[in-house]
């Protein structure tokens, strides 16, 4: 998988509005504030799903840069998370992406119903 270069992180730095002269050293820090920004300047949609003719998304790194910093949109679970799971990669943490089960069973409902999410968890902090 190909890494975002480093124009294309200083563009996605201007979206979420956490310049790198603000960019803290300490590894745990920066990756505190960058989660924060993330957060804050991304958000989950689905109007991509709901009002798009094809009802599709994409997962390809370079789709949702575009659509993420280029067109200054949110996405869906998958796509927010693989992208951030990019950048971070891109910014030398090592990522892994696991899945997840949501359910409704700790409220007594038994459905069999379940959606998968990416979620990644970093595996080293404190790389490079």
């Amino acid at each position: 998988m190909s890494s975002y270069s480093s124009d294309q992180l200083d563009l996605y730095f201007h979206r979420i509005h956490y310049p790198q002269a603000e960019h803290p050293i300490d590894r745990f820090a920066f990756l505190t504030e960058l989660l924060r920004h993330q957060l804050v300047y991304v958000p989950f949609e689905t109007l991509s799903l709901h009002y798009s003719v094809n009802k599709q998304i994409s997962l390809n790194r370079q789709d949702l840069f575009n659509k993420i910093v280029g067109r200054c949109r949110g996405g869906y679970c998958l796509e927010n998370n693989t992208f951030f799971g990019a950048i971070l990669e891109s910014l030398g943490f090592r990522v892994m992406g696991v899945f997840c089960r949501i359910t409704y069973a700790t409220r007594g409902i038994y459905d069999g119903s379940w959606r998968a999410m990416s979620v990644f968890s970093l595996v080293s902090l404190f790389i490079i």
